[in-house]
């Protein structure tokens, strides 16, 4: 298997989620539309917003902790694991081919218990994912956002940061829409959606993605039209 998982540490989801909240959140309404395992209190979403994770972190731990969606999870694990093993060959195949690069690498996934996120950390080859039954396609989209920066830093050196996320927010819902992907996927995600934040950059993205002659063509292409890129 090229995917490891494991079921996150109360502490390492206590900290993404105080990330989350820190650096993603713009207020407690954000929070609530996002969802949660277990609701916290307006209050404590200020004190994890304005606080040193430290002076926190043990009260964001025994709420996690009292949840018992860890032990549920540990659980489930062993069928979530079976799930993947059936088509993750398969799965990185197609990625190969719809990208023409081939998936390098072993990646371990974290699956969160406590709230319902995700990310990645491309040094360290690893993601992180609220997982609901079933339901792979947080784990393929994050998987692809480790494979995509890696063809994106073949291609490009100095780029908006900025600029470049929102693009790679639209490209990983393209791919995974390809009809090479989105048999991975539940019928009621293979609908091709955007964030609203980016749904301005994915209309001018589109045209490029039905008639492109190649994905790192598509890549050079939609960086000149969006502004992430200039060539000289």
């Amino acid at each position: 298997m090229k995917v490891n998982f494991s079921v996150a540490s109360s502490e390492f989801e206590a900290r993404k989620f105080a990330n989350y909240i820190k650096n993603y959140t713009k207020g407690y309404d954000d929070l609530m539309f996002r969802g949660l395992g277990v609701s916290i209190s307006e209050d404590f979403y200020v004190r994890i917003k304005s606080e040193e994770f430290s002076v926190i972190k043990e009260e964001l731990l025994l709420i996690i902790s009292s949840s018992g969606n860890s032990n549920a999870l540990e659980n489930q694990l062993p069928l979530i694991i079976s799930g993947w093993e059936s088509f993750e060959e398969s799965l990185f195949d197609a990625l190969n081919k719809v990208t023409s690069h081939e998936v390098i690498g072993t990646f371990d996934c974290f699956l969160l218990s406590f709230y319902k996120s995700g990310g990645y950390n491309v040094n360290s080859n690893t993601l992180w994912i609220y997982f609901k039954e079933g339901d792979y396609y947080g784990i393929i989209h994050e998987l692809f956002h480790l494979h995509y920066w890696k063809i994106w830093d073949s291609l490009f050196k100095d780029y908006d940061r900025d600029k470049a996320w929102k693009l790679s927010e639209v490209v990983v819902e393209l791919v995974l829409r390809d009809s090479e992907v989105s048999r991975f996927l539940i019928p009621d995600r293979r609908k091709l959606v955007f964030w609203d934040e980016v749904q301005s950059l994915a209309d001018k993205v589109l045209p490029l993605w039905s008639e492109h002659g190649g994905f790192d063509s598509f890549l050079k292409e939609s960086a000149g039209l969006s502004g992430v890129y200039s060539y000289p």
